[in-house]
């Protein structure tokens, strides 16, 4: 349906009369209220007060059904309403806004979709105005429409809290010093080291031959004489011996 800037501010006047005056807001319409951010005089569409609270709501409403010069006010507008210093929304509806400026309507905080039905009754297309209103007024209800509060099940009870005790530090024990056994000395027999005379090895035969002694291969050794007299009688009687020997025959 195609709607005047007036026509539509009316619809949207009359949808927050029928579903929130009787939480006590009060709709005005056409309201001068201060300057606009280039100095002129401003005329507010719609004005909500909640007598009890004294809080307010000022709502500006945008339509446009067909491409025309309305894109170029919407950046102006938002600009404008957010230095009004209370809160604001800007309304909007209609088919004749161009791509970049619905996208801008959809990215601002301040901006609602919202086409009441000919019955005013709230829909998804008065969606966004009624969390406006919410919000301004703290009709929390509203945001959390159909929704039950969260509850514990009944067999997972909360335990109390309690404090958490404090950590238990084990003192550090150093290991027992354990002392080394002491073994008493014992006296041990040792037995006395007896000298061991040197081994003289026996002269074979042959090398006794070169030393000029010459005796049977089979008689022992002669004991040592104990003077130089002994030592000649020695040698005269073994002189025989030493001349059968070089004939072959030690017998």
């Amino acid at each position: 349906m195609g709607l005047s800037g007036k026509e539509y501010a009316d619809l949207v006047a009359a949808y927050v009369v029928k579903n929130f005056g009787g939480r006590g807001l009060t709709v005005y319409r056409e309201v001068s209220m201060g300057k606009t951010i280039i100095g002129k005089n401003r005329h507010l569409d719609i004005l909500v007060i909640h007598e009890a609270s004294a809080a307010v709501l000022a709502i500006e409403c945008k339509y446009q059904d067909t491409l025309g010069t309305v894109d170029e006010k919407i950046p102006y507008a938002i600009q404008d309403m957010q230095a009004m210093g209370v809160p604001v929304c800007l309304a909007y509806a209609g088919g004749g806004f161009s791509s970049g400026i619905l996208h801008m309507l959809a990215a601002c905080p301040i901006a609602a979709q919202c086409l009441p039905p000919a019955d005013l009754r709230p829909s998804r297309d008065t969606r966004e105005l009624d969390i406006a209103l919410a919000m301004a007024f703290k009709f929390w209800d509203l945001v959390v429409a159909n929704k039950r509060p969260f509850a514990l099940p009944p067999e997972a009870p909360v335990a109390p809290a309690t404090a958490p005790s404090p950590a238990v530090i084990s003192p550090v024990v150093a290991p027992p010093v354990v002392a080394p056994p002491v073994v008493a000395a014992v006296g041990v027999a040792v037995a006395p080291v007896v000298p061991v005379a040197p081994v003289v090895p026996a002269l074979p035969v042959a090398a006794a031959s070169s030393a000029g002694v010459v005796g049977h291969a089979d008689a022992a050794p002669s004991p040592l004489p104990a003077s130089r007299g002994d030592v000649a009688s020695e040698l005269l009687d073994v002189g025989p011996l030493f001349a059968n020997s070089r004939h072959g025959n030690l017998d």
